[in-house]
């Protein structure tokens, strides 16, 4: 999942390279230590709880606030590592600024999920951060990293949202790695896919923009649910 040797991104490379959108720049960064861009394109197979204001296509109608979704909490920790992909919650906030709305995501894995950097254990988290032009009515700048957390810093962090930093002492200041950045006009379908592709193999992004899980989690859910109460 977060490896260096699996392909976290399966298909947000091959979205993004295809965006051929005037006077839009694109940036994104390399693997110091390896290139992986599948140019093949081989299929992949991506294996209820929420509060805070919905999504809605017309983005300013929507509300700043946090929001924060979880898998459902009534399922076994086996089934949240294969149907929502080891995902213990996804944050999102939503914020206005003379005319921007500013949206940003911060995708937390289960406790199990790290990766070893400098012989250091760190807790990644994938985050994403935009800015809506209202007048244009499209995205202006659009970006994405990687966070790393100590476990100090994911345990304080998981349960919190993105005001946490304003409701505690304990400020968190994450080190982050920047994977890519757009600067100019991104359409709005556009950035929904990306952000989806960003975050691939996450039910919780697709309930998020959609108001549903895929079919596959939904029908997961209602065989389970059909046993656990019989």
């Amino acid at each position: 999942m977060m490896s260096p040797f699996n392909n976290w991104t399966p298909r947000f490379v091959d979205i993004f390279w295809a965006l051929e959108i005037p006077a839009l720049d694109k940036y994104v960064a390399l693997d110091e230590d390896r290139v992986r861009i599948d140019v093949d394109g081989p299929s992949y197979f991506e294996r209820d709880t929420w509060y805070g204001a919905p999504y809605n296509e017309d983005i300013g109608k929507i509300p700043p606030g946090t929001i924060k979704l979880r898998p459902p909490l009534d399922i076994d920790p086996h089934h949240i590592d294969i149907f929502f992909s080891k995902t213990y919650c996804l944050d999102i906030k939503w914020s206005d600024a003379r005319g921007v709305k500013v949206f940003q995501a911060l995708e937390l894995k289960t406790h199990d999920v790290q990766i070893e950097l400098n012989g250091v254990s760190y807790f990644p988290a994938r985050y994403l951060h935009a800015e809506f032009d209202m007048e244009t009515n499209n995205f202006r700048h659009f970006d994405g990293a990687v966070q790393l957390l100590s476990e100090d810093e994911y345990l304080h962090r998981r349960d919190s949202d993105f005001n946490v930093n304003a409701k505690s002492l304990d400020h968190i200041k994450a080190r982050s790695k920047k994977v890519f950045k757009l600067n100019g006009p991104l359409p709005i379908a556009a950035w929904v896919e990306l952000c989806c592709h960003f975050l691939p193999a996450n039910p919780l992004t697709f309930e998020y923009f959609t108001g549903s899980y895929p079919q596959h989690v939904n029908d997961f859910l209602a065989r389970f649910r059909s046993r656990t109460t019989r």
